[in-house]
Parts: C-alpha cells; structure tokens; sequence
C-alpha cells in the first residue's frame, strides 16, 4: 500500500498491535513524519538506510553508511543488516556461530543492488557466495535449478538470474513469496515457490516487454535530449526501474521512467556515470511530490500534470556536461585477444581477482575480425549463442539479451568484433566459453544491406539451412563419428568425378588454412588428389583447430545422391582416428621400436641415418649432435630453421625411445607443438615410435584420450607446451622419461619445467 518506503499506514499498523521497537532496513532515511508518528506512538525507531541523506533527517538512531570521516564503500541495507546482527551480538556477547546462511542473503543483496564490490562489500560476497556453493540455502539452490544453470553460483548468476527472480513477485505486488522462499527449510516447499517465483519472472517480462516498447519509442523521438524522461499511462510501476535501466545502458544518458495510474506518477530513475541523480532530483524538487535514493538510481513521484516542467528542468540540469558522460560512457576493453589464448589456466587465475561486479568488474577483452559459426537464437528467441574463431581456435559464446544480430550475421556471414568475459564451463572446468558483452559489425550498413531485395533473395536460398534450422554441430570435435553432406560439389567438373565413387570409397580431407574465404576450410578429394567439395563452414570452424592440433579423421563415401536430371550430390562418413588408427589409415605401423637391438653398436649413427634419412647420411652437425645424446651429457643446440633442427630432434627422440622410456619435448605456443609433434611423426611414426601432442586448446575428450596414452607408456614421444608439463600433464610418465629437450626454451624457463624429470638427459 505505501511503495518500497516506510509510510504511514504500516506505522498505523505496528502501533496497533503494540510493537516497541521499529526497525526500517533499506528505507527510512526520509521518513520524517511516519517516523515522528511512530515515536508518537511510543516506538523507538532504528533506521538501516543506504540512500543519500538529507540534511533534515528524521528523529530516530541512524546506521548511515556514508559517515563523514570513513573511507570504506558503504554498504547496501542487506550488508548493513549482516553488520548490524554481528555487532549486537558482539554487544551482547553472543559466542554461538553465526545461523548459517546470513552472510549468503547478505551476498544476495550485495550483488543484486549493484553497490562497489570493494572493501566489506566484496569480503561480504566472497563469504557468500563460498557459503552458497558449500551449502546453499533450500530456496537458493532450488532458485538456480529452476534457473537452468548449473554449476559453482557466480556473481553474475545473482545479477542474470536470482535476482531478477527474487525482485519479480515484489514488482508485481505481493513480495512474500520471496521471503518466504529464502526462508524455508523444506527442499518440496522450496522447488513450489521457486517455480512461483519464475511463473512471475516470466508474467513481469511480459509486462516489461510491452512498456519497453513504448518507452523506447518516446525515446526515439527524443534521442537528441542529454536525458530522458518518459512517461506513460498504465505503465505498471513494479517495472519502471528496469525501463529507465534499460533505456539508460542503451541512449548512454540518464533516464527517468514514470508510470501514471489512478492520478499519480511513480517513477524510477538511473544514471550513468557523471550524473547525480539525486543532486539533480534535489534542484527539481519543486515539481515532485517525493523522492529518494543515491547517485545512481532513485524513485520519484509527481504529479500528471507536472510532468512535462519536471521533464524540462532535469533535462536542463542533465545538459551540463553531456559530450563528457557520452565520452566517457564508452565501452573499455582490457586487452586484445587471440582465442588460442584463452585457456582454462588462464581464466582460472582471473577468477581469483572475483567476486566480480560494480567497482571491481570483469576483465573485459577484445576479439576482432572474428567469424560466427552456428548462430542461433535461444532462451525464447532472447539469447544469441554462436561459436566463434578466429583461425586459431573455435569457441563457444554466448550474448544475454542480444538476439538482435542474428539474423544480419546469418544473413551476410560478416566478420565480427567482440567484447567478451572468458569463464570456465561449470560443467566441465577444461573447456572455456565466453559470455558476450558487446558485437559490432565493423562497417557494415545493415539498413542498405537489407534494402537490397536481389541480394536479400539470394542469401535466403544460399543459407536456407541456417534459417530453417539445419544440422547442430555442438561438440563435433569431440565426436568419434558423424554423417554429414559435402557442399561446393557443383564446381569446376567436379560432377564429373563424383560419378566415377561408390559407398565406401576412401576419400582424404585437406586442411585450407589460406583459403580466402574461410581460415577454418576442410577440402575433400578423392585419394588421388581430386577435389570434390568442402565440409560445411559450421563443421569445418569445429574441427579444423583439432585437425590443426594433431586430430586424424578417416572419410569414406556413404552414399551419392541425385543423378539423371538433377544435380549429384555427395554424403561422407567420419571416423575420429586414435594414434594407432591414424597410422593404419596411412599404412600399416611399422614393429615398436627397439633403439638397442636397431642401433646397438658402433655404427649406430649410420644405422639412424639410414632410417630417417631414407639412406642419405646424417651431416656432421647432426652426427656429432647424435654423439652427444648417446653419452648421455647434457646438450645444447643452436641450429637455425632448414639446417636440420627437426632430424637432429628426432635423433634424440629415437635415442630416449628405448626399454621401455621416452623423450619429452617442450615447446612455448601451442602452434609450434603442433608444428614440431608434425614434423616428428612424419620421421618416427615410420620407424614405429608413437608420437603425441599435449597443449591447452585440446578437447576435452581429446585431451582425456592423450592423457591416458601417456600414463599407460603407449607413448614413445610427447610434445608438450610449458603451459601443459607446467600443469602436470607429463606426471604420468615422470619416471620414463629419459631426455628432456627444451625447444626453443632456455635461460631461467627451462629448470622449474625439468624438476620433476630427476635423471633425466637435458638437451
């Protein structure tokens, strides 16, 4: 009946039934008269307000967090509320822990009001949401499955998706359901209220939806003024505050929405940056009948008539500094990135700068020139999901509340610039995806593009796919088979050669990384060499950095289609190879490798030189590097690129490779494991030595695969990144390995790298 204050009629109300003791939590601050009567009424009144006082304050004991004198952030009211039961029970002596779940509510309304998360602040959210991931709350826990996500709760769950919840049932008119929820012990009573409080954040949506689009259409007409103010009959007020939110994040000004009803305006405010809002309520108030709040976002009444006065003053005020604000309002990115640089290590170590929020927000990075494979819309047509590369690797990303490109990126396949917040998949901490923050199109003029009718009718047939919802690649690369079509098929005669395939033929396919039109391209040719077409964009963006990252893939013809009259078409088969396969889809592998029976006497360089040479003799570089790996003294090497760095390598490999041991080889960057594993096997896997790939940017399956391989000694030869021996991924077979070899590593890199590899030979 009185709003989100204290008003009169509660005062009333508390009188009646006798209370002694009033305490206003989030509210009060202003509350000069219904505080008086309540003291008239013989209460003492305690007041746990956050908001910006005035100097006329009402006759009660105040909890202020803004006091004169301190530096700390000041605390929201549900962080004043923790603070203020801890102190009384320190006063009271209190020596029993905390009830369990306070500093959780108190984490809830930290985040959800959007205050600093510096000082008490971020402490109070740490500890919360620690408490939330141990042992959350029947409500929380239940409120997050209903949710739909799942994994550890992060800051950011609370911001997208419990609070939004949890405020629902209050904006709409009755707030109990909440209480209720986060009260309840009953896991049955908490999935109920849970399912009631998502029914209403829906119902608010809805409701949200249609005022967004009125106000957003009063601010389209008003787009120049530095502030906006709407108004609008019948628009309900438990969603006024997310209309000028969102009016205010998307015109980059401070917005004020106000909804008319039964003769009164009710209105929220929110800012930016620059402007504060209740400063600049404080010069109008003449035109108010109320208001209240902080600098950033506040609540007002006025009356109808008032409106448009009230609308030219704040305006007015809001001009003073505009260009500034605009500037200022600009998106910042922290670095610019390469996907391959987005590991699960990394994002790990930025996670320990969290809680993230207000004041101390996500590490935002930039990834541009970037190609959007499998878009599609999803979360009731609101969300954009898409997988993203940039030639190094293919990521999934996911943009809240940004479905609006979708269609233009489908439409033209136009590269993108991304501003994007990296995080670990909570359902399996080894991948990475990424949560979009912002997308833009670099030149792109959507409006002409869409003007243009013959263009717009052949892209529709040319991506009708895409549009009527084609095949799904998500987790193709670590897929151990799939069906899919071959397109391009109709090109430069290769019609022709598509007649002379039948079911099961071998075909090859053939890695493009220079195509011009697409980095990720997969060609597939006959196994002469005939090029017949290409696997699908979205395909070939999934399993192009595998296939870059040492993955092999056997592709046999499992049907042709059309013939006559119509245009003949080509469907494949794929199978994921494992080492061994791979080998047998080139050839069969030659016997294990057996260093001291093959190369046991003297001529043991001759012998080596005639397995990986093809018979042409070892140079005296590389005979005198063979010498020294065979004494077992440390060895350093210092060859450029093309005067045998790759045979001298495998030299040593083939060496280490004996009774049962295996030779390491470390390398920074991900590109050059991949580059040296390459080389290494075109000269060992001949001879029968097993050579595998360790780095970061491994599927996860992929990775669970090789990881195995290792630990079981079904490896003669690893390449592995720093980052990746760094983790511990060589533990395995710590004991056999016999040479360490630092490629391209030296100095103070290469001994923390070794420790673990005691005895080992060092090159």
């Amino acid at each position: 009946h009185d709003g989100y204050g204290l008003g009169s009629r509660a005062v009333e109300t508390f009188g009646a039934h006798g209370a002694a003791l009033l305490i206003a939590a989030d509210c009060g601050i202003t509350a000069q008269e219904p505080v008086a009567r309540a003291r008239a009424l013989g209460m003492d009144v305690v007041i746990l307000d956050h908001h910006q006082a005035p100097e006329d304050r009402p006759a009660a004991i105040i909890v202020d967090p803004r006091r004169e004198g301190t530096a700390s952030v000041p605390l929201c009211a549900a962080g004043m509320a923790f603070m203020f039961v801890r102190a009384l029970r320190e006063r009271l002596a209190i020596s029993a822990p905390m009830p369990a779940g306070l500093v959780s509510l108190a984490a809830l309304g930290t985040v959800a009001d959007v205050v600093p998360l510096l000082d008490d602040n971020r402490r109070l959210a740490a500890a919360g949401l620690a408490e939330m991931r141990a042992a959350p709350l029947p409500g929380i826990k239940a409120l997050a499955e209903i949710a739909g996500f799942a994994g550890p709760i992060a800051a950011w769950h609370i911001g997208w998706h419990l609070g939004p919840r949890l405020n629902a049932p209050g904006r709409l008119g009755d707030p109990r359901p909440s209480l209720h929820l986060l009260l309840t012990d009953d896991p049955a009573e908490a999935r109920d209220l849970a399912q009631a409080l998502d029914r209403a954040n829906r119902e608010r949506q809805e409701i949200l939806d249609r005022t967004l689009a009125e106000a957003i259409g009063q601010a389209e007409r008003e787009a120049s003024a530095p502030a906006l103010v709407l108004a609008g009959e019948g628009w309900h007020p438990g969603v006024v505050g997310l209309v000028a939110g969102r009016i205010a994040e998307q015109y980059r000004r401070p917005a004020v929405a106000i909804g008319l009803v039964e003769g009164v305006g009710r209105g929220s405010a929110r800012s930016v940056e620059g402007f504060n809002l209740v400063e600049a309520l404080e010069e109008c108030r003449r035109h108010l009948l109320g208001f209240g709040g902080h600098a950033m976002a506040a609540g007002l009444t006025v009356a109808p008539e008032a409106v448009a006065e009230f609308r030219r003053a704040f305006t007015a005020l809001a001009a003073v500094g505009a260009e500034d604000r605009v500037r200022a309002s600009r998106l910042v990115v922290d670095a610019e990135v390469r996907i391959e640089d987005l590991t699960a290590e990394w994002v790990g170590e930025v996670e320990r700068l969290g809680p993230f929020g207000a004041g101390n927000p996500e590490p935002v990075l930039a990834a541009r020139g970037v190609r959007a494979l499998n878009r599609r819309v999803v979360g009731d047509g609101r969300h954009l999901r898409l997988d993203v590369s940039d030639g190094s690797a293919t990521i999934e990303a996911i943009g809240f509340s940004m479905a609006g490109p979708a269609e233009l990126l489908t439409f033209t396949e136009a590269p993108v610039d991304l501003a994007v917040v990296p995080e670990r998949d909570p359902q399996s901490p080894d991948r990475v995806r990424l949560r979009v923050v912002a997308l833009e199109i670099p030149g792109m003029d959507p409006e002409r593009i869409l003007a243009d009718t013959g263009a717009l009718v052949d892209r529709l047939f040319a991506r009708a796919e895409d549009y009527l919802g084609g095949v799904r690649y998500d987790g193709a690369e670590d897929a151990p088979a799939l069906h899919t079509k071959v397109v391009g098929v109709t090109f430069d005669g290769r019609q022709q050669v598509l007649t002379t395939l039948r079911p099961g033929d071998g075909l090859r396919l053939v890695r493009e990384p220079a195509n011009p039109h697409d980095p990720h391209a997969v060609q597939v040719a006959t196994q002469d060499g005939r090029a017949l077409g290409y696997l699908r964009a979205p395909l070939a963006g999934r399993l192009s950095p595998s296939i870059d990252a040492g993955a092999r893939y056997r592709a046999t013809v499992s049907g042709i289609t059309g013939g006559g009259d119509r245009t003949i078409g080509l469907n494949i088969f794929l199978e994921r190879l494992d080492d061994g396969d791979a080998r047998d889809a080139r050839g069969s592998a030659a016997p294990r490798w057996d260093a001291a029976a093959r190369f046991g006497g003297q001529d043991r360089a001759a012998r080596l030189a005639q397995a990986l040479g093809g018979g042409q003799p070892l140079s005296p570089t590389q005979a005198a590097v063979l010498a020294a790996a065979a004494s077992g003294r440390p060895l350093a090497l210092a060859l450029s690129p093309g005067r045998g760095l790759a045979t001298a390598l495998a030299c040593i490999a083939a060496l280490a490779a004996r009774e049962g041991r295996c030779a390491l080889v470390v390398a920074p960057l991900r590109r050059q494991v991949v580059h040296r594993a390459d080389q290494l096997r075109a000269r060992l896997e001949p001879l029968g030595l097993r050579v595998c790939a360790l780095h970061g940017l491994q599927g996860f399956r992929e990775r669970e695969r090789v990881d195995a391989a290792v630990r079981a000694g079904d490896v003669d030869v690893i390449v592995a990144s720093a980052e990746a021996v760094a983790g511990g991924r060589v533990g395995g077979a710590a004991d056999r390995v016999a040479a360490v070899v630092g490629d391209r590593l030296g100095g103070p890199d290469l001994p923390p790298l070794i420790r673990p590899f005691a005895g080992a030979q060092v090159c």
